[in-house]
């Protein structure tokens, strides 16, 4: 139940790379969803030029890519410990989250004002959070030899790319 809380957080300012990347690739080897925080790296791929991926870079992305998803199990538990340390069942910022994304659908029954006011101050203490672990990532990339912009570049081909796919898939297991 903890880790479905990376789902519902902060959507808004993050376009998640599990649907960047699970949508087009089906990538079999991800088990575990990715970050929101991961999409930020990843927003603009779609106007990158198509530069082959060379066999040095695809293992730079690889290991970049495992590293980023530990930072983002940290990312989850440091989100988990604000969520209960606001006195929130996990359950009940979940459902509040989704319901927030809709602007169409009400506020669940269940919710109480208490609720809606601890709500409030978690998000605004995990949208603090974000720029740290965003920093982090970066890091990361730069760590493994590659630019940020060069990742986004490989997400970008990724998707396409049936053949780097694969390549990306033997690498990860």
């Amino acid at each position: 139940m903890l880790k479905t809380l990376v789902l519902f957080v902060l959507p808004s300012l993050f376009i998640t790379l599990k649907k960047l990347i699970l949508k087009t690739i089906r990538m079999k080897f991800i088990r575990k969803p990715l970050p929101f925080m991961l999409a930020t790296l990843f927003m603009a791929t779609t106007a990158f030029s198509q530069e082959k991926v060379s066999d040095t870079e695809l293992t730079n992305f690889a290991n970049a890519y495992t590293e980023i998803q530990g930072v983002n199990e940290k990312a989850q538990n440091q989100m988990v410990e604000v969520i209960e340390k606001s006195g929130m069942e996990i359950q009940t910022f979940n459902m509040m989250y989704q319901a927030a994304q809709n602007p169409n659908a009400p506020m669940p029954a269940e919710v109480s004002e208490t609720d809606s006011e601890k709500y409030e101050k978690v998000v605004m203490e995990i949208e603090k959070m974000q720029p740290v672990f965003q920093k982090q990532m970066e890091e990361v990339i730069i760590d493994n030899n590659l630019s940020v912009e060069r990742y986004q570049q490989v997400v970008a081909q990724l998707q396409t790319d049936t053949e780097l796919q694969e390549k990306l898939q033997s690498r990860l297991q």
